[in-house]
């Protein structure tokens, strides 16, 4: 590990910026009684959370469901664990998303440490940002959550925003094969007011689904992870995404080493 590196983690481990926080989600929980909430109250990874993200038995989208339920402490007034846990369920992507980076700043600060390669001399440079500086998108109405595009086509798309409930389903019908027409079925509840199916959307054109995509992109809100770079050896400037699910995400001694 580089001197930088050594010195941004213990930093982090000996002064996280507080083991505890309230934030407010970009979406919002909706009540069964209409009302919005959007304060939660979090908390650091205890030893429980990191021996079950150590895991490697344990997959992905459960290791995700168990931290967000474990590390949220509040949502609104509901402060009992399996209201909670209920609640944390229900959460639309961008605040799930949100919720994560927010336990990892209670946890170990705001600066993220990682590294990433050049596309244009494959130079592996650490890189630093600033998680508290990451644009929010508020979700622009955030009591709606039922939707209906009409693609280019004409086609009528019935659909709703993707929750922790869809995150799960996803993880468990989805191929590599059709993971991306997969990402659409999850979201969709009626074409042309029938049922969807994945042959029927596999179908679609580039157009149509494109259409679908954009339609997610303008109503859900969320965090942008995207981030411009540019490398420290050969100068040149280029854009990526946090990859919250790596390692080095909660456990900042596993990034690697830059290379020369």
């Amino acid at each position: 590990m580089s001197s930088k590196e050594q010195l941004v983690v213990e930093n982090q481990i000996a002064d996280p910026k507080s083991s505890l926080g309230c934030f407010d989600l970009p979406c919002g929980f909706l009540h069964p009684d209409g009302t919005l909430i959007r304060s939660v109250k979090v908390r650091e990874i205890s030893g429980i959370e990191e021996d079950m993200l150590a895991s490697k038995k344990t997959p992905p989208s459960k290791k995700m469901n168990e931290l967000l339920s474990g590390c949220t402490l509040a949502i609104g007034n509901i402060t009992s664990p399996d209201e909670v846990r209920k609640c944390v369920s229900q959460l639309l992507l961008g605040d799930r998303v949100f919720l994560l980076l927010s336990i990892r700043r209670v946890s170990l600060g705001d600066l993220y440490p990682f590294s990433e390669k050049c596309p244009a001399c494959d130079t592996i440079s650490l890189f630093d940002v600033d998680l508290a500086s990451l644009e929010i998108k508020l979700m622009p109405e955030p009591t709606k959550r039922i939707y209906e595009t009409v693609t280019p086509k004409g086609t009528k798309v019935r659909w709703h925003p993707m929750d922790g409930n869809g995150e799960e389903r996803l993880a468990v019908i989805q191929t590599e094969q059709d993971k991306i027409t997969v990402s659409l079925l999850v979201r969709i509840d009626m074409i042309n007011e029938a049922p969807p199916s994945l042959q029927v959307i596999k179908r679609m054109g580039m157009a149509e689904r494109q259409a679908i995509r954009d339609a997610f992109q303008e109503t859900e809100g969320g965090v942008d992870t995207s981030i411009e770079f540019e490398c420290p050896k050969c100068g040149h400037e280029f854009k990526g995404d946090i990859d919250i699910g790596q390692r080095g995400f909660f456990f900042p001694s596993a990034v690697k080493r830059p290379s020369k």
